[in-house]
């Protein structure tokens, strides 16, 4: 929660603890045990939702350590979306699709591919 603040944004460590999620949850053997690890749904979901572009219109500084947080937060949410596991308890977690749908709405860059992403595969393999 410290670094990443909702004045603020995220410092470099949180971008560093995204990006370390974000690798662990590629593995399909380590979907469900990333997702279902205590605190990491609410860490990924501050990093995006205290990250969000508040200038819509404002340039894109790709080395901000908030831009890089927010789309590897993405990343990470995208790759537990694929772990069939995680779809049902991830859509029902509280906030969650109002959050990716803010991340479509106000990012102009990866982290909109990224959330779009994790509601096609909601879209594409839920039953």
């Amino acid at each position: 929660e410290a670094t990443c603040h909702p004045e603020t944004g995220a410092t470099t460590c949180t971008t560093h603890a995204c990006l370390a999620l974000m690798n662990l949850s590629i593995s399909k053997a380590n979907k469900n045990r990333v997702f279902r690890t205590p605190g990491v749904m609410d860490a990924l979901m501050a990093v995006i939702t205290r990250t969000a572009n508040k200038n819509i219109d404002a340039d894109v500084n790709p080395k901000d350590p908030s831009f890089e947080a927010r789309v590897k937060a993405c990343s990470a949410l995208s790759n537990l979306a694929i772990g069939y596991d995680n779809k049902i308890p991830m859509f029902n977690y509280p906030g969650f699709v109002e959050s990716i749908l803010t991340v479509i709405r106000t990012d102009r860059a990866e982290a909109r591919t990224k959330a779009c992403s994790i509601l096609w595969s909601f879209a594409a393999e839920m039953k």
